[in-house]
């Protein structure tokens, strides 16, 4: 809604997302162990497929983009904090240019995955005799698998996929 032309009428994304929403919450209301499981099947679910994501990058390496990714100045070419990147605003609206740290701020989606530890630090480490040490240690390996996970799923697509040239080049 901020950067425009966003589309907020019902369609078959949103429908799923409230049938979803609507399921879960239900599933909550019969308990508190009941919704831990089922957000920890979820939780197993997207963790196992970014590690198969992960696995079969390593084994799908591309020589071509290793060497146009990480070639001398290949990789940071064009990541100054004062070069200005276009993005354009909502569907089909204008192109806006912004810096590398908005960019990266949009690019980026850190506050659901905060969000998501804070979920499971209330969950588990809220109740109990040692919930003084069980908080911090959840946020803080919560935290460190999910930046873990996350760049080596960067560093496999970086080794798979060139950043640069034209799709007709690579073919």
């Amino acid at each position: 809604m901020v950067l425009g032309n966003m589309d907020i009428g019902l369609n078959t994304a949103n429908f799923a997302a409230i049938i979803i929403l609507t399921l879960l919450t239900l599933l909550n209301t019969f308990g508190v162990k009941l919704g831990a499981l089922i957000q920890n099947i979820f939780t197993s679910a997207k963790i196992f497929a970014l590690l198969a994501v992960v696995f079969l990058g390593v084994l799908a390496r591309n020589a071509t983009a290793i060497a146009a990714n990480f070639s001398a100045g290949a990789f940071w070419h064009g990541a100054g904090w004062h070069d200005l990147h276009p993005i354009q605003v909502g569907v089909g609206g204008p192109t806006a240019f912004v810096g590398m740290l908005t960019a990266l701020a949009v690019v980026q989606g850190w506050i659901t995955v905060f969000s998501r530890c804070l979920e499971q630090c209330d969950l588990y480490g809220g109740r109990g005799a040692k919930s003084s040490r069980n908080l911090p240690l959840s946020l803080a390996l919560g935290t460190g698998i999910v930046l873990l996970l996350y760049i080596l799923l960067q560093s496999d697509l970086l080794a798979v996929l060139p950043l640069h040239g034209d799709v007709a080049e690579r073919r």
